[in-house]
């Protein structure tokens, strides 16, 4: 639920992902039956996160460089399942399966001719990957955007609750930009910069979940924990950092509005000793610039070939 002054408005949950691929990988995977996708094990946590009726946007590089369509997650299945069958070009170069985790879906995609001329445009980050979670107000946009297009459809037909997840944002007429989704991203982005394998809403041992984490190995424990906490719901933002402090000893971090930073730093005077030495509070705007300049410095060493 989030609140914006006396608006309440319930967000449905849903994931979205975006897969990037070469221009001839799409072609082959989207000439199977059903339509075909795979991962390679760098991913496998990411994989885990994925379920059926998940939405996916299919991202084709250069000299695309635009998505071409969209689709529902049908069902997940690695390679062993189908007897190790060989898909993709590199993989029957090689003899063995490379990208193993799979999963089928149905489609709706620009037709193949019209991809360079009438693909959607979008940012994606400069380093390299395979695949990017979507925030809910970012795929709404991008596949309104999409559905303007001439698509076709190939593949299963999708339910017709996986359609109204998408549509059922906020109450009819309103608008909602979620900050907290962008955070979420940038904080992300930033992991991955930084060469740490972060994960979004990662479950805690006792339940419930915390907005991101960083983890030095990819099956390793979280080494950093960050919550999110735009409204005044301090106590409830700080409990769950406490659970991952105790459970894997992480440095904590919450981001909030500036103006909420005495609040905040009262509570957690109140703190064990510990606690207070693993936590600190960073500002919404300071994030925001790290996360700019930390981008910044990464083109330009990329720019310089270091």
């Amino acid at each position: 639920m989030l609140k914006y002054g006396k608006l309440c408005v319930k967000i449905k949950k849903m994931k979205s992902w975006i897969l990037i691929g070469p221009s001839r990988h799409w072609k082959i995977g989207l000439k199977e039956s059903p339509p075909v996708w795979g991962l390679t094990q760098r991913y496998y946590t990411t994989y885990i996160q994925m379920g059926k009726g998940d939405l996916l946007f299919f991202y084709v590089t250069s000299p695309v460089s635009g998505i071409t369509g969209y689709g529902f997650l049908e069902e997940k299945f690695e390679a062993s399942f189908h007897k190790d069958r060989l898909i993709w070009p590199a993989e029957k170069d090689k003899g063995i399966p490379i990208w193993k985790l799979r999963f089928n879906f149905s489609a709706w995609i620009i037709p193949v001719e019209y991809w360079k001329r009438d693909n959607l445009k979008v940012s994606l980050p400069f380093y390299q990957t395979s695949i990017l979670p979507v925030s809910e107000e970012i795929a709404v946009l991008w596949k309104s955007k999409l559905d303007s297009k001439n698509l076709i459809r190939i593949g299963k037909t999708y339910k017709v609750e996986e359609e109204r997840k998408v549509k059922e944002i906020v109450k009819e007429g309103k608008e909602v930009i979620s900050l907290h989704e962008e955070l979420k991203q940038k904080i992300f982005d930033i992991g991955q910069i930084q060469n740490y394998y972060p994960e979004t809403e990662f479950p805690l041992v006792s339940g419930g979940k915390v907005d991101v984490v960083w983890k030095y190995t990819k099956e390793g424990v979280p080494s950093f924990v960050f919550e999110i906490e735009l409204s005044n719901n301090f106590g409830n933002a700080l409990s769950r950092l406490e659970i991952a402090f105790r459970s894997w000893n992480a440095s904590l971090r919450l981001i909030g509005r500036k103006e909420k930073r005495e609040k905040i730093e009262t509570m957690v005077k109140y703190k064990e000793r510990n606690f207070r030495s693993a936590f600190i509070f960073i500002e919404v705007e300071k994030l925001t610039d790290f996360y700019k300049k930390k981008y910044e410095f990464k083109k330009m060493e990329k720019e310089l070939g270091f």
